[in-house]
């Protein structure tokens, strides 16, 4: 008897091993076949806030242009009344995040997928922050800039963290279907407005916007390159008020502009 238990245990502890090469055999294949490794982040569902701030700390340094006493200000960004919402698709927006050694130069690489996304809400205002200077509390908020809804149709992008292979921290390869459209644009002042009723932004002489840029910080700033052979179309120019008789239409025809720099002073 104790012969035969002896036997029954040695064979299930070889049949366990066998199990347990066996899976990790198949776990091992899968990986190899279907290159799970890395990390999927899906966001679906909106991104909503109530406004994002940059806060210009030293006000209009040295004073002038009307101003006598320079104090600190914020550019605001969100609509007054509903905020600033990003609200994707039911694909949701998906970020796919891979570590690579690269040759001992290594890369962390997120790829950004937007799907077909509309960012609402996105209007500019200048305002007077509280006494920290945090832009945690603003007052006084005045417009400047209206944009309307902003849809970002096909939108990807590819970023490039630790070192960049690619030649920029930031690169973004997209054909936007249909074009850029901003549903409501006007640059706002005291008396009146310069406003269109919508513009479109399209690769020269055709329907869809391809995007090539290269969005990248340096010593100086962040530099932004590739923005070449562009029209754009817009609609019922006007100057005051929105019940402003229209002037007609505006078309810029094929535009292209050198390396854009944006820094601080």
């Amino acid at each position: 008897m104790k012969t035969l238990t002896k036997l029954a245990l040695v064979s299930a502890m070889t049949l366990s091993g066998h199990a347990m090469a066996l899976e990790s055999l198949d776990d091992e294949a899968l990986s190899s076949a279907t290159g799970q490794d890395g990390i999927t982040i899906s966001i679906t569902g909106d991104i909503t806030m109530d406004y994002m701030a940059v806060v210009d700390r030293d006000g209009l340094t040295p004073a002038g242009y009307g101003i006598t006493t320079p104090e600190a200000g914020a550019i605001v960004v969100g609509d007054a009344s509903n905020g600033l919402a990003i609200r994707p698709d039911a694909g949701g927006i998906k970020l796919v995040i891979d570590a690579d050694g690269n040759a001992g130069v290594p890369v962390l690489n997120i790829n950004a997928d937007l799907g077909d996304t509309v960012v609402e809400g996105v209007n500019l205002a200048v305002a007077s922050v509280g006494g920290d200077n945090t832009g945690a509390t603003i007052a006084n908020r005045a417009e400047v800039l209206s944009l309307g809804d902003i849809e970002l149709n096909g939108l990807t992008a590819n970023i490039q963290l630790g070192n960049q292979a690619q030649g920029a921290m930031i690169n973004v390869q997209s054909t936007i279907t249909g074009g850029l459209t901003l549903s409501d644009f006007a640059l706002k002042g005291t008396n009146g407005d310069i406003g269109f009723g919508a513009v479109t932004i399209t690769d020269n002489a055709d329907t869809n916007l391809t995007l090539d840029l290269d969005i990248d910080p340096t010593a100086t700033g962040l530099s932004i390159t590739g923005i070449n052979n562009m029209d754009i179309a817009a609609s019922n120019l006007r100057f005051g008020d929105t019940n402003a008789a229209a002037l007609g239409a505006l078309y810029i025809s094929n535009l292209s502009v050198g390396d854009v720099t944006i820094s601080g002073h």
